[in-house]
């Protein structure tokens, strides 16, 4: 036994040289064990047993108090600094996030609220007049620069007017939550038909407004190219006649 209790030593004595508490507790424990069953071959009194015990609670409490902090840690993720704005190129890729679509978008800090590609849609209960269906449900089915198309149904929240400089077109708003990295927001979009433009989605102030800055001196300006004729001719100037109270006009 003695030649043992001299190992058991040796060995703690390096457990304690690299610092690994765990081990150094079952080690003690190990210790104290084979002290009281020496003590009991040597007809000592059986108090001695409570040393193993004492190390076993100790045990116990180091991995109480241990493991908690370390799930702490692990839910931990880097936030950025307040007011901090994170910079972003003339393009970007969003995300519808009820459906996870990704969607190529044009960055305009011209336009007042974003817009996406829309195939077609249906209203409950349709009214001639657009401006009539504002608060009505309508279903429309959202298109990316891939083919993956969606379904989604949501409330009509705004009728605006647009001029181009071919035409004047009324066009409905939703609210859609979108996502660009880890922000996300449920902003007003405009349901149009973007076909004929290289993006199917553009990005307004109403999404970026408070958390982005564009640089469009980044990298991606420079090998992004020029906008079609056909979205360049989507430019909107404000209309002058005043607005119905559920049709506005305004820049988009």
């Amino acid at each position: 036994m003695a030649a043992h209790r001299r190992i058991a030593m040796a060995r703690h004595q390096f457990l304690t040289s690299i610092g690994n508490p765990l081990s150094i507790q079952l080690e003690s424990w190990n210790m104290s064990r084979m002290d009281a069953f020496s003590d009991q071959k040597l007809g000592l009194k059986p108090h001695a047993l409570r040393w193993p015990l004492l190390a076993v609670a100790a045990l116990l409490i180091s991995l109480a108090t241990s493991r908690p902090a370390a799930s702490a840690e692990a839910i931990v993720s880097p936030t950025p600094a307040a007011g901090e704005k994170r910079v972003i190129g003339p393009t970007a890729t969003v995300a519808e996030a009820k459906t996870d679509m990704q969607f190529k978008a044009r960055v305009d800090t011209g336009a007042t609220s974003s817009s996406v590609h829309v195939e077609e849609y249906e209203i409950e209960d349709a009214a001639p007049e657009m401006a009539d269906n504002v608060g009505k449900k309508i279903r429309f089915r959202i298109t990316n620069q891939v083919g993956e198309s969606e379904w989604l149904e949501s409330k009509i929240a705004e009728v605006t007017v647009v001029k181009t400089s071919v035409d004047q077109q009324e066009r409905y708003k939703v609210r859609l939550t979108l996502r660009l990295h880890e922000v996300k927001k449920r902003v007003l979009v405009t349901l149009n038909d973007r076909s004929h433009m290289k993006y199917p989605m553009l990005l307004g102030r109403n999404f970026l407004k408070g958390d982005f800055v564009v640089d469009v001196e980044g990298k991606k300006s420079r090998t992004a190219s020029k906008s079609s004729p056909a979205e360049q001719s989507q430019a909107v100037q404000e209309k002058s006649p005043e607005p119905t109270p559920d049709v506005k006009r305004e820049a988009t």
